[in-house]
């Protein structure tokens, strides 16, 4: 049973039309067209209860419906299929993302070759005030190819720097200033060989911590896309992602597994 409300050009109608609408109106669910756009006569107002949706495709017009009266209204031929475009934009930010993350290591392991103390500006320094890495509180200058410079932001800093480096940086040779801390870079003997290794591993888990995050967002993306995605196109573009991760991470694995080698 289907409810039919339309609108004519004039304000008057026949029996057969109230009879009509009286006849729809117990019905239980409804449709709405615009008689202008069906053009067709009185009579195949009958035929509309019986083939609603093959009328109204023949004819052209959209139609609502619900499956209960006070049900939210639906529009059957509404596109919500999602564009070729988003999806290869989703697939080139992952991708880019990736390749973000591969240079960024890339280059904090080739810092170890040029000089082998230039990561201690992730080294914890022990305040009063409260810990934080050297990095926030001081920069480090580069002297010649063994010889780091390091000044605080903040001249009462500058003890806690000494005094912390000094304990954590076994091997190198540190020295409080005036003004700032030297440290010098020690030959690469067995400590400061682990400490390297140290840092590359470091890195490496850093490294796949921002590609599971880099999937976790991509994959919170292709989320919100799939009610507009089939079955086939979910998996082809979970797939691909998965792709782009297994590749990053055997790039990532590889850089640090050739630097610890070379160490």
């Amino acid at each position: 049973m289907f409810k039919l409300l339309y609108t004519k050009n004039n304000n008057s109608r026949s029996e057969e039309d109230k009879s009509t609408s009286e006849y729809f109106r117990n019905s239980n669910t409804y449709y709405y067209m615009n008689w202008k756009k069906l053009k067709i006569q009185n009579l195949i107002i009958h035929l509309f209860h019986s083939f609603p949706r093959n009328i109204a495709k023949y004819n052209d017009f959209t139609l609502f419906g619900s499956k209960k009266k006070g049900s939210r209204a639906f529009v059957d031929n509404e596109d919500t299929s999602v564009s070729h475009d988003v999806l290869d934009r989703l697939q080139s930010d992952c991708k880019t993302k990736l390749k973000s993350i591969e240079d960024g290591l890339k280059f904090e392991l080739s810092k170890i070759n040029v000089h082998r103390a230039a990561l201690i500006d992730h080294e914890n320094i022990e305040r009063e005030s409260g810990d934080s890495q050297l990095r926030h509180i001081a920069s480090i200058v580069t002297r010649g190819n063994f010889e780091l410079i390091v000044n605080p932001y903040k001249k009462a800093d500058l003890t806690d720097i000494f005094t912390s480096l000094s304990t954590s940086l076994a091997g190198y040779k540190v020295k409080l200033l005036e003004s700032y801390v030297s440290v010098t870079i020690p030959e690469l003997g067995s400590d400061m060989r682990k400490k390297s290794q140290e840092n590359v591993k470091r890195l490496l888990n850093s490294g796949l911590d921002q590609i599971r995050l880099a999937r976790q967002n991509s994959m919170k993306t292709l989320k919100n896309l799939e009610s507009g995605l089939s079955q086939d196109m979910l998996f082809n573009q979970k797939k691909q992602i998965e792709g782009h991760i297994k590749s990053s991470t055997s790039n990532v694995e590889k850089m640090c597994n050739e630097k610890l080698s070379s160490l």
